[in-house]
């Protein structure tokens, strides 16, 4: 049930956001004196990761009430956005002043890579290799809900708490060494809402979400629930007849 609701949520919140249609709570000008005053403890943690780097734009991250309200407004949050370039890469960042904590995107492909092979383990348990041809994952959907407290909601100096989802980026003080423990921990409270991954096999259906399960109880930082898209990449991929099946079976 937990794994519906939070995923109904993040639809709902992603709708919401494309439509354009949920009222802004806060001001232009609410907004540029939060991203400034961010400015210097991101300049300062870039410097000392990099010393050379050039400075994207940065706006901030949108807080709900309640997180499974999200038609209810876009809030104000301690949280922005924004990125950054270093030796030609661009790269995102965020970061919370409530906590102090920053995210990056930079290890997303390798933590993609990681995952792939974690699963594969678990799937070559429950299938012959044959059917997990080529076996990758081309999304990895990956998001933290931080909170901001004191949030003010109207013109009235009313405050809230507000929560922010965090999506497409990790913990910035995570190596590349630290990635198979952070994993296996369970993402530092991540969650991941949806997965893709493809594969080559002559059985048309020869990798069903069956095969996930164990590695899903294994991991239950996964919530992918109905967002688990399997793609068979064989054209020539046959269904099996039920008569062929019944013929295989012990």
């Amino acid at each position: 049930m937990k794994r519906c609701v939070k995923l109904a949520i993040l639809v709902l919140l992603t709708a919401a956001l494309l439509s354009g249609c949920v009222p802004k709570r806060y001001s232009d000008s609410q907004e540029e004196a939060l991203v400034q005053a961010c400015l210097p403890a991101i300049q300062e943690f870039l410097a000392d990761r990099y010393g050379e780097y050039e400075l994207g734009e940065f706006y901030l991250l949108k807080g709900l009430i309640e997180p499974e309200k999200p038609l209810l407004g876009r809030f104000g949050s301690n949280v922005v956005r924004g990125s950054y370039t270093v030796g030609g890469n661009t790269w995102e960042l965020v970061y919370d002043r409530e906590t102090g904590r920053f995210y990056t995107n930079e290890l997303l492909e390798m933590l993609m890579k990681q995952e792939t092979t974690r699963i594969l383990g678990y799937l070559e348990a429950e299938l012959p290799k044959e059917d997990l041809r080529e076996f990758r994952l081309t999304v990895l959907d990956f998001y933290y809900l931080v909170q901001s407290h004191d949030i003010v909601i109207d013109n009235k100096n009313n405050t809230a708490d507000t929560y922010v989802y965090i999506n497409s980026v990790l913990p910035a003080e995570i190596t590349e060494e630290d990635l198979p423990a952070f994993a296996e921990g369970g993402f530092d409270g991540g969650i991941i809402s949806r997965i893709r991954c493809h594969y080559y096999s002559d059985r048309k259906n020869a990798l069903t979400d069956e095969a996930f399960q164990t590695f899903f109880t294994d991991n239950p930082s996964y919530q992918v629930g109905q967002y688990l898209l399997i793609d068979n990449d064989n054209p020539s991929a046959v269904e099996e007849s039920a008569s062929s099946s019944e013929a295989d079976a012990p």
